[in-house]
């Protein structure tokens, strides 16, 4: 360490700010290659994972049309009234088709 001791001050000023801005740059290439995972990894999830919630959520949607389709017909038998009893059946058995994912005939 006697060469260090050796050399002129503006030399080790030279020396200790350039492995201070080595370490820096090292640290700025780390931080940017994990910024680079964590955008990857934000764009998985927005291309993965959020239509598949939206999509539950839909189906969510649809099941509880379909149980106030159910409701609303069983009022009309339990009432005697015909007047659009067919009209609820017909929703009804189309909304239970779209909840298992079949077309409507």
């Amino acid at each position: 360490m006697s060469w260090f001791s050796n050399l002129r001050t503006k030399y080790k000023l030279l020396i200790g700010f350039g492995v201070v801005i080595a370490f820096l740059i090292a640290l700025i290439a780390v931080e940017n290659l994990q910024s680079g995972r964590a955008l990857t990894e934000y764009e998985r999830l927005q291309n993965v994972h959020l239509p598949i919630n939206q999509a539950g959520q839909e189906l969510i949607n649809d099941i509880f049309r379909e149980r106030l389709l159910f409701a609303q017909l069983v009022s009309r038998v339990g009432a005697q009234s015909s007047a659009g009893y067919v009209e609820y059946r017909d929703q009804l058995l189309q909304q239970q088709t779209k909840v298992r994912g079949t077309e409507v005939r």
